[in-house]
Formats: structure tokens, C-alpha cells, sequence
């Protein structure tokens, strides 16, 4: 008599619980938006949905993962948490169930800090001297013990119809109580200093890697050298700037950020350095200041001798980052020097300057093989 062996019971599988995706807005600098997504997609863990860019300076995702993913992001200006409140009028906001979620969602970011990090708020929204908008403000800082701030709150949080497929507002609160932009280590400032996120990604485009020997000709206040130093390691990195009160404010932001061990800074002209030929791997500048402290004239006679020192310094196939808002002499000095550097790539962007804007742009050099002769 044949017998059937008996089949093992199959255990009940309960369903894994799927974190929500949560919806946030990220502001860049108009121009580098492509960079940002690349890092979002290169940091964040967990489901991600990157909605199509529906305008310059702002991107909006759906993450599912931990929101402090989202706040070491280095190439971002700030990032907010979105809420979407189905109302058509901005008294909806005022209702018990919207203005309750508000106020969570609002607690929710000052958790994460130390209590007292959050003293201030400032609201971002067309028509916030309106009735409405006073008494937004005013719930908001009678709930959360705040005080309105006019200019940049430690809580801020902007208001923004809905769009037309969701009609209704977006209420987005910054992560953080200071955007991304405003680094921790900048304990001294130069005039004329590049945006931190902006430096980010030039120095990502000299293809960071452990071996490298980094140079930052008129380095300043040493932003580009130390988002370099902030990426990963280097085998040397080297800051030069002509004036020592630029040196003496490198060495305070280099201390703050706990990155001096990592780097020397020297007192030097940028058309003259005292470094060997072929001494670099990857050289970056920041060149806006040209038109703070000259005319475009003295940027032609300058950016070549700038170029043909950077190629004596530069090895073989090194790569020189570099920021511009005169892109004719840029231009013409890479002509004029073609043998030497080639321009691999061109990323331009805007940046907020007094009232308007002032629209620079990356220019990614490439150093050939022919030798500098005569040094």
C-alpha cells in the first residue's frame, strides 16, 4: 500500500507594510538641476519618483525613505516637505483638519532639532499682506510659539497654488532651519564668493578620486576647495590667492569645517605660481571676481595668462573647472590656447545678484599633451 507523504502546511505571509511616498520640493540654482537629480538619485535610499521639471530652479520628487537623506544633499539650495491641501481658497487652510496636518507637519521638522533650534518663521506666499494670509501667519506662530520673521525665518514655509490638474495649494516647510546652501563651515566670507552648491558641482566635474593632486587657483574663501575636501580624499589639495586677508579667511573656514590637515593654502599670484610643471591633476577657479575688481579689457589680457599658467602646473589630461561670467574671454583665451586646453563641456547658470541676476557659466577644460615650453 503506497503512502502519500503529507504536504507541509504553507505559513500564512502576511503582507509587507510599503512606507507612504512622501512629497518634497527641492530648489536649486537655475542651470544645475540635471547635477541635483544625478546626486538625489546617486544618495537617496529607497522609492523614488522624479516628477518632469515643470520650472527652472525646482524639483519635486516622491520618496519613501528617511527625510535625512534629503537634508545631506550638497548640490541642493534647500528642500522642502510638500503638503497638497485640496481647498480653493486660502481660508481652507484655516479649517480644523488642514490647519491641524499643518501644524503636525510643521512640528514634525522642528523635532528633528534641538529645542530652541526654531525661534523665528517666515512665510513665502503672493499676497501675504493680505487679511488671510496675516491670520495664516498669525495661527502659525500662536501654535508653534514662533515669531514672524519677514526675511528668512528659521522655519519657513512658502505657500503656492496647486496646479491646474490639482487644483487647490501646495504648502511646502524648508527641512531644515537654514537652507542647504549656507554651510555649516563658512565662518568667513569674501566678497563675491561662489554659492556653496554651485562649488559642490564644480568640483564634481573634475572627476574627484583619492590620487588626485587639487589645486584652487584664487581660491578666496577656499568654497570650491573645500566641497572638494568634503567629497573624498584627495592626495594633496593646495588654495591660492593673492591676498593674504583671502588666506587668513580660507584658514578660518578650513579649521571650522575640522578640513585644515587636508589642505595647505599659499600667497600667490594666480599668473605666477611657484609649483612645479605638470604638478596637478584637477585645478579649479572661481573667475566672476574679474568684474567686481576689473573691466572686460583686463579680463582679456588676464584669462590667457590665467590659462597658460594653469596649463604649466596642469599634467596630462588634467582637468581645470572653472566659473566665468565673461564667456568672450573665456572663449578667446581658449582659442588662443587651444594646443594647450580643450573645452570638454559648458554649464551655464544663473545666480541672484543685487536685484536681477548675473548668468556665469562652468566652463570644463581639458589639459592635452603638449609640453609648455620656455618654464
Amino acid at each position: 500500500m503506497a503512502i502519500r507523504s503529507k504536504k507541509p502546511r504553507r505559513k500564512s505571509v502576511q503582507p509587507r507594510a510599503v512606507a507612504p511616498l512622501n512629497r518634497y520640493d527641492i530648489e536649486t540654482v537655475f542651470g544645475i538641476e540635471s547635477y541635483v537629480e544625478t546626486e538625489i538619485r546617486q544618495q537617496l535610499r529607497g522609492r523614488l519618483v522624479l516628477h518632469k521639471r515643470t520650472k527652472p530652479g525646482r524639483i519635486r520628487i516622491d520618496y519613501a525613505g528617511d527625510a535625512g537623506g534629503l537634508t545631506d544633499l550638497r548640490s541642493a539650495v534647500a528642500v522642502y516637505g510638500t503638503l497638497s491641501v485640496p481647498t480653493r481658497r486660502p481660508t481652507g487652510l484655516l479649517g480644523h483638519g488642514n490647519f491641524t496636518t499643518l501644524v503636525s507637519k510643521a512640528r514634525d521638522v522642528m523635532k528633528r532639532y534641538p529645542a530652541g533650534t526654531f525661534t523665528t518663521l517666515s512665510i513665502s506666499a503672493s499676497g501675504k499682506e493680505t487679511k488671510v494670509i496675516r491670520r495664516i501667519i498669525d495661527s502659525l506662530c500662536d501654535e508653534l510659539g514662533l515669531a514672524y520673521e519677514g526675511g528668512q525665518g528659521d522655519l519657513a514655509i512658502a505657500l503656492t497654488r496647486s496646479s491646474q490638474d490639482e487644483p487647490g495649494w501646495d504648502v511646502s516647510i524648508r527641512l531644515t532651519p537654514r537652507p542647504l546652501s549656507t554651510r555649516p563651515w563658512r565662518v568667513c566670507n569674501m566678497p563675491g564668493a561662489i554659492n556653496a552648491t554651485v562649488a559642490h558641482v564644480v568640483a564634481q566635474l573634475t572627476n574627484p578620486a583619492p590620487h588626485q593632486h587639487f589645486l584652487n587657483l584664487a581660491c578666496g574663501s577656499s568654497t570650491i576647495m573645500i566641497e572638494r575636501l568634503r567629497i573624498g580624499l584627495v592626495r594633496s589639495a593646495v588654495g591660492v590667492d593673492i591676498d593674504p586677508a583671502a588666506i587668513d579667511c580660507s584658514a578660518q573656514n578650513l579649521t571650522a569645517g575640522n578640513l585644515g590637515i587636508d589642505a595647505r593654502l599659499v600667497c600667490a599670484d594666480a599668473v605666477d605660481l611657484p609649483f612645479p610643471n605638470a604638478s596637478f591633476d584637477a585645478i579649479v577657479a572661481d573667475l566672476p571676481f574679474g568684474m567686481l575688481v576689473a573691466r572686460n579689457d583686463d579680463n582679456a589680457v588676464f584669462y590667457p595668462k590665467v590659462l597658460m599658467e594653469a596649463a604649466r602646473v596642469a599634467k596630462s589630461q588634467a582637468i581645470f573647472s572653472l566659473i566665468a561670467v565673461d564667456h568672450r574671454s573665456i572663449q578667446q583665451a581658449t582659442d588662443s590656447l587651444g594646443k594647450y586646453w580643450r573645452i570638454k563641456q559648458t554649464v551655464p547658470f544663473k545666480l541672484s545678484f543685487k536685484r536681477g541676476y548675473i548668468s556665469p557659466s562652468i566652463f570644463v577644460l581639458e589639459r592635452s599633451n603638449v609640453e609648455v615650453v620656455g618654464d
